[in-house]
């Protein structure tokens, strides 16, 4: 078994290419003009979501091949997914995508800046197995754009977790 290196990064922004077609929402197409991401985040460059209703985008979670995919492409103008960086890489010019999965501490970076670098930020509303209403608020108060769960349906719970955004809403039901 071959082990997920960046030729397979680079081979895997080939096959979504192919695959998703016009679909694909691509870092350049985001960019658009801009120079870099850093410039496209600074002037709220961010496409508007009513754009980008039907296309799908793909990022790229951190792990050891995240650095080898960018340093094959800096400007991510030739790349297919978005890499997506940890907390401590925000600053970057590259930055798009940051996972912090401590909704906790994304919260407290949010009210620190995290905002005024227009990061789109994705966080965890769980840390499966465990389930907590708390960390199910922490996430709501994160400011993350993208909130994920591992947590399964279960019938003996019915309560439901609603998002209202922008005109649209999330829900998780139990």
């Amino acid at each position: 078994m071959r082990s997920f290196d960046a030729d397979c990064a680079l081979q895997l922004d080939g096959v979504i290419r192919r695959v998703m077609g016009e679909r694909l929402l691509t870092p350049d197409e985001v960019m658009g003009g801009y120079a870099s991401p850093a410039a496209m985040r600074a002037d709220d460059g961010w496409p508007l979501l009513a754009d980008t209703l039907g296309r799908v985008l793909f990022v790229l979670h951190p792990c050891s091949v995240t650095e080898d995919y960018i340093g094959a492409d800096r400007s991510l103008r030739y790349q297919a997914m978005f890499p997506c960086l940890r907390p401590d890489r925000m600053g970057e010019d590259y930055a798009t995508f940051i996972l912090d999965n401590n909704p906790a501490a994304a919260a407290e970076r949010y009210a620190a800046g995290v905002r005024e670098l227009n990061l789109m930020v994705r966080t965890r509303a769980d840390d499966y197995p465990d389930f907590s209403d708390d960390r199910y608020a922490a996430s709501d108060r994160s400011g993350a754009q993208i909130v994920t769960t591992d947590f399964p349906p279960r019938d003996v719970r019915q309560n439901e977790h609603t998002w209202d955004f922008d005109g649209f809403t999330v829900r998780l039901r139990g």
